[in-house]
């Protein structure tokens, strides 16, 4: 096949620390910026029926460049883009957040890709709605497409929102990181995601406002995989702990959720599990440990299959548990947990099965209650065989919280 009719696969990185190229830190091009780039900007203009994927990493002034190389094109499209991953360099020279240089010069928005009939999957390494100008999206592109937002997409509570209420045909959406905000609208945002991953990336201690924010209104009916990050030891309050499990009642169909935590109380904890009765897979990751055991006797009483059978033990369903971290663990109560689980429950009468236990808990020996010996995880070592990972250690595990294999 003649090159001048194949897919292109284009990959651009432009180095914000070389200023003999460019070296704007607000992402303007200057005169010489421009007169530097523009045999490139005219290249991949001449070039863009022919796009398939496209990666830039770049100060943002340059995708104008290119939008300009094709205005004696008009109308034009991009018939065979399916990605498109869009690194905006300006933010990595620690001017991030910021609007576009000049508003008036740059003549936003950003309509390059607005007109492409096959693209699917989008990510954004910037904030795709400018904090000044909320209504004013910085990169137009045919929103009710796209699928999969398959890496980081950071933003603030709003673009975060506005990204799921715009895009109602996502199915996955792996890695929304959400560094800012507070106010919402109130408006119900639903859409029909099934794979989802938050990082909340907020400082503050006290910063529940944005959590609220997010999930309140929030409906995601299709859900079947939620991993949630709080990379900060926030407090829960009542009304935080109150609207997180209103959302995960609503996400019926939820088969795995991933909770990664500095520290986690075991009421709310309680109360999240109580409100996923469907669930199959849970993971749990705890940075610090609290005041008293996560997993206390009371509470794995609780998830314990009895001889009863009015009962109604916590996640009735759960076939895999994966525990990572500093996680208290009134050991004796776990052994008869999982015992009632698996060769109590002969053909899942009282429930599902526990098939799978994959444990990387740290021992803290300053304490008896932090402290676990690898002794006494013999009898749930027994009980599950070569279907029980566990391993105690003396620091957090460097692994990922989530399952490795998809659902």
């Amino acid at each position: 096949m003649r090159s001048g009719v194949c897919h292109l696969q284009i990959e651009i990185t432009v180095d914000p620390l070389r200023p003999e190229f460019w070296g704007s830190c607000r992402g303007e091009l200057t005169p010489a910026d421009e007169e530097s780039s523009q045999p490139l900007a005219e290249a991949l203009g001449a070039s863009v029926e022919r796009w398939q994927n496209f990666y830039l990493h770049s100060p943002r002034g340059f995708l104008k460049q290119i939008e300009r190389s094709l205005h004696q094109s008009r109308p034009w499209s991009l018939p065979l883009l399916e990605g498109l991953h869009i690194k905006d360099t300006s933010h990595s020279m620690g001017d991030w957040p910021d609007t576009w240089p000049v508003l008036e010069q740059h003549n936003l928005p950003v309509d390059l890709f607005a007109v492409s009939p096959r693209l699917r999957r989008v990510c954004f390494e910037n904030p795709m709605w400018d904090p000044h100008y909320p209504e004013q999206p910085e990169v137009l592109f045919p929103r009710h497409q796209i699928e999969r937002v398959p890496d980081n997409f950071p933003g603030d509570v709003h673009s975060c929102r506005e990204l799921l209420r715009l895009c109602p045909n996502l199915i996955r959406c792996d890695n929304l990181g959400i560094v800012r905000g507070k106010n919402g609208d109130g408006q119900l945002v639903r859409n029909n995601l099934q794979v989802l991953t938050i990082e909340f990336c907020y400082g503050n201690r006290h910063e529940n406002e944005g959590i609220n924010t997010f999930f309140e209104c929030m409906a995601l009916p299709s859900l079947l995989d939620l991993l949630i990050c709080f990379n900060w030891p926030f407090e829960w309050t009542l009304a935080t702990q109150a609207i997180f499990t209103s959302f995960l009642l609503t996400t019926s169909t939820l088969q795995r959720f991933v909770l990664q935590h500095d520290k986690c109380p075991s009421g709310v904890l309680r109360s999240i599990l109580a409100a996923l009765p469907s669930l199959r897979d849970f993971g749990l990751s705890i940075r610090e440990f609290g005041d008293s055991l996560l997993f206390s006797s009371e509470f794995l009483e609780e998830l314990t299959f009895s001889n009863n059978g009015d009962a109604f033990p916590l996640l009735p369903n759960l076939r895999a548990l994966r525990l990572s971290g500093c996680i208290g663990i009134a050991t004796a109560a776990f052994s008869v947990m999982v015992r009632s689980r698996t060769k109590e429950n002969k053909d899942g009468e009282r429930g599902a099965l526990l098939q799978s236990l994959h444990m990387r808990i740290v021992s803290d020996g300053s304490t008896s209650s932090t402290m676990l010996l690898d002794s006494e995880f013999a009898e749930v070592r027994s009980t599950l065989g070569d279907k029980a990972d566990i391993q105690i250690l003396d620091k957090l595990p460097d692994e990922l919280p989530g399952f490795p294999e998809p659902l």
